[in-house]
C-alpha cells in the first residue's frame, strides 16, 4: 500500500457524513474486526465501505424516482 493514504475508521465516517456505529456495524457484519473508532483499516475494508454506502444510496435514489 505505499503511496495510499491510511483510514481511521472515525476519519472515513466524519468524510463520509456518517456516524463511526454505522461503519463499524457494516465492517463487523463482514468478519472485520474492529475495537474503536481509531482502528486504521487497511485499502480493502475502505472499499468494502465506499462500496457498500455507496449501493445504498444508488438505492434510495432509485426508489425516491419511483415515488415521484
Amino acid at each position: 500500500m505505499a503511496g495510499t493514504e491510511k483510514y481511521r475508521v472515525g476519519t472515513l465516517a466524519k468524510d463520509l457524513g456518517l456516524k463511526n456505529k454505522d461503519v463499524i456495524d457494516v465492517l463487523s457484519a463482514h468478519g472485520v474486526t474492529v475495537k474503536s473508532h481509531a482502528t486504521t483499516l487497511e485499502e480493502a475494508e475502505v472499499s468494502l465501505i465506499f462500496e457498500h454506502f455507496t449501493q445504498k444510496n444508488i438505492y434510495s435514489y432509485v426508489k425516491q424516482q419511483r415515488r415521484k
